[in-house]
Parts: C-alpha cells; sequence; structure tokens
C-alpha cells in the first residue's frame, strides 16, 4: 500500500512541475504579472529562455544580471501586462 501512495505522490509531482515548466517556457513574453507571481525556478526559467531566444549568454552572472533588471522593472515601472523583454527598451 505504501508502494501506492508514493507512487500517487511522484505522479502529481511530476504533472506539478510540468505544468510550471510550461509557463516558463514564454520568455521573453511572459509578463510582470506572471513573472511577480512565478517561483523563484520559474522565474530564472523565463530569463533563460528570454536570453537564448535573443542569442545572448545564459551564464550564472548574465542570468542573475537580468533577472534583477526583470523584477526591479515589474516592480516599479512595469505594468501587470507588460512582458518582461520590455527591460531592452
Amino acid at each position: 500500500m505504501a508502494w501506492i501512495r508514493r507512487a500517487t505522490l511522484i505522479g502529481a509531482a511530476v504533472v506539478v512541475l510540468s505544468l510550471s515548466a510550461c509557463s516558463s517556457s514564454k520568455g521573453g513574453a511572459t509578463t510582470c504579472g506572471e513573472y511577480i507571481d512565478a517561483s523563484a525556478n520559474a522565474r530564472r526559467a523565463a530569463v533563460v529562455k528570454m536570453l537564448e531566444d535573443r542569442g545572448e549568454s545564459t551564464s550564472d552572472a548574465s542570468v542573475t544580471l537580468n533577472s534583477a533588471s526583470v523584477m526591479l522593472f515589474c516592480q516599479t515601472l512595469g505594468q501587470s501586462t507588460d512582458t518582461i523583454e520590455q527591460i531592452y527598451g
């Protein structure tokens, strides 16, 4: 019986992780509202996808800097419907 419960929990975790991965696949098209509400991992994935789509470096330093820029934009000038790629003007 314990193995059935574990299998069910693992299956549920896979579904949740799959759904969160789908939401981050929007990259730069992610809105500020989505970005702010997302988990840290989903925010990072959105920034990585945005950088990849732009042909830019996805090094830890670049992702960290761009993540901070996106968060600052979304918390100050950006509206909840603005996309995170708008940090580039």
